[in-house]
């Protein structure tokens, strides 16, 4: 409207200012009524108005303008900062430029038109002139570069994801090792062989229809911890420091969460669950309670220790219910040492 009024004000000053462009336009009109009467033939008419025409300045003629501000300029601008509304306040809307600025870009959506009416030249400035490029062909190829980025990556997100059903494991006894996560190269092969025989078996039993399935999988998985150890004893394993405690009578309870799992092996944590069976527990004054009393909760260690052997799940595990023992072990050991990693 604004280009309009601008137009309408410069065509009436035109004619006012110069008679000879008024005489031109009645003499037009004339040539309409005599051509409609049939006083002009068709080609007698189009000659006529020809030299009319010819008469009229073409620097006379009002044309819609473009805004001065650099396209390239506030593309780049909407661009990077568009979600604080910057090629807003640059082009003088300082009203819509807070609004995206309090909305962030009205949740991204407000910037993401922005940006295609900038680059199809519908984005004016304060005054209403359009903000345009002076190669439109450009315009158009940054368009359909954004789109080809935007479906390539689609595809590939697509390729990725049935790559990973494809070369997901398949329901067995027995897990890959190599899909174990594992911090570092240094962490044994039998301890990822361990953890490796373990949780399959997690999701496996949360899944499972009913308490008969979920008791057969224990089994199943009893079976595998034996086959993946060669011996109670381990070396060299890796772990964070889960909880560190002391007892009644002042002696150590450590918990430990393997590296690459959420496992946690632990030693006794009460006097009097140890004097019902082997006592793990870190007895106050040794040379090993010294160790670890130098050591701190999420510190990396490594640890010499010996598992216990258990009915149920091959080596002992100290949840009271089956539904913690298979879905978060912590299986009871005795620590021979720790030492920082």
């Amino acid at each position: 409207m604004l280009i309009a009024s601008r137009c309408c004000k410069t065509l009436s000053s035109f004619i006012n200012q110069n008679n000879k462009s008024m005489q031109n336009t009645e003499e037009l009109t004339r040539l309409f009524e005599l051509k409609k009467q049939g006083a002009l033939t068709e080609d007698e008419f189009n000659r006529e108005k020809a030299k009319l025409l010819e008469k009229v300045s073409p620097s006379n003629i009002p044309s819609e303008k473009n805004s001065t501000d650099s396209f390239w300029k506030i593309y780049i601008i909407a661009i990077l900062f568009g979600l604080f509304g910057v090629h807003r306040f640059m082009t003088g809307k300082i009203k819509t430029g807070f609004l995206q600025l309090i909305t962030l870009g009205g949740f991204g959506i407000w910037t993401f038109i922005d940006l295609i009416k900038i680059l199809l030249g519908k984005f004016n400035d304060k005054n209403g002139l359009a903000i345009r490029n002076t190669s439109p062909k450009s315009s158009w190829a940054i368009i359909i570069i954004l789109l080809g980025l935007s479906f390539s990556r689609n595809s590939s997100t697509s390729q990725s994801s049935t790559i990973s059903a494809t070369e997901s494991p398949s329901a067995t006894t027995t897990m890959d090792t190599s899909s174990v996560a594992a911090p570092s190269a240094n962490v044994p092969q039998e301890q990822v062989k361990f953890i490796a025989a373990i949780v399959p078996f997690i999701e496996k039993y949360d899944s499972a229809p009913n308490e008969l399935k979920k008791s057969a999988l224990r089994d199943e998985r009893k079976k595998s911890i034996a086959s993946a150890l060669n011996s109670l004893e381990f070396k060299d394993w890796i772990g964070t420091i889960k909880t560190m405690e002391t007892t009644g009578d002042g002696n150590a309870h450590l918990q430990i969460k393997l590296a690459g799992s959420e496992i946690v092996i632990e030693n006794n944590n009460n006097e009097f669950s140890a004097a019902l069976g082997d006592s793990t527990l870190i007895k106050k004054g040794t040379e090993l309670f010294n160790k670890v009393a130098d050591l701190s909760e999420g510190q990396n260690v490594k640890i010499n220790g010996q598992f216990l052997m258990g009915e149920k799940d091959y080596i002992q595990e100290d949840s009271i219910t089956e539904n913690g023992s298979m879905t978060d072990p912590a299986f009871e050991v005795k620590y021979l040492s720790v030492d920082k990693f």
